[in-house]
């Protein structure tokens, strides 16, 4: 660990050996999911292994990247054969204080929780940040008192078949992540939208399907 923490805090890296200008902003990668360790588990498939490949890379070569997504404590599942051959989805709640994660706090040190405003009900969240080498991740968790129950839940399931809380997964992701950057005073250079339904960051955003 301590070879690992060394290595990540230095600054010979790729980046810093090819580029001169070393003040250059963060890409701001926004996705649905992230596939980075079975710890993590905020991802369904190819699209979150990518871009938990992305992070990772990105980290290696010292490229300035700031990830944001959801954490989605409830979104687990193991699939077992019961006795008699029928297979049963198992859910698996994400344990917040043993996962390699932690809050985002504010300036009072306490929890960082921000606000969506443009909803008929506003909706609020906390933040919670994994460290991916050199990449910081920021995790929105909307699953806070502050909230009532139905919103409480928004962020508890990846790809949820109803489509009026899938879109509102997107507002979130999209306001509500774009606002983290603005709370911490993230100035990105480029926004990177995952899959590219997060349209409601703003405009001049560059768009990937994967």
């Amino acid at each position: 660990m301590a070879r690992f923490d060394s290595e990540v805090n230095s600054y010979h890296s790729w980046f810093n050996s090819k580029i001169e200008n070393h003040g250059h902003c963060p890409i701001a990668y926004f996705s649905a999911e992230f596939g980075l360790h079975h710890s993590l588990p905020f991802y369904a498939g190819g699209l979150g292994v990518l871009a938990g490949d992305f992070l990772k890379e990105c980290s290696d070569l010292g490229v300035p990247m700031v990830g944001v997504g959801f954490m989605y404590p409830e979104g687990y599942l193991h699939q077992r054969l019961s006795a008699d051959g029928w297979q049963n989805n198992e859910s698996e709640a994400l344990d917040r204080v043993r996962a390699p994660i932690c809050r985002v706090l504010d300036r009072d040190g306490r929890p960082m929780v921000l606000k969506v405003p443009i909803m008929q009900l506003p909706i609020y969240f906390e933040v919670w940040k994994a460290q991916i080498g050199r990449v910081p991740l920021y995790l929105i968790d909307t699953d806070i008192e502050a909230n009532d129950p139905w919103n409480r839940g928004i962020s508890s399931r990846l790809y949820i078949g109803n489509h009026e809380h899938r879109l509102v997964q997107e507002i979130i992701l999209g306001i509500g992540g774009t606002q983290i950057l603005k709370a911490l005073g993230i100035k990105h250079s480029v926004l990177h939208l995952n899959e590219g339904p997060f349209i409601f960051c703003h405009s001049g955003t560059h768009s990937g399907d994967g």
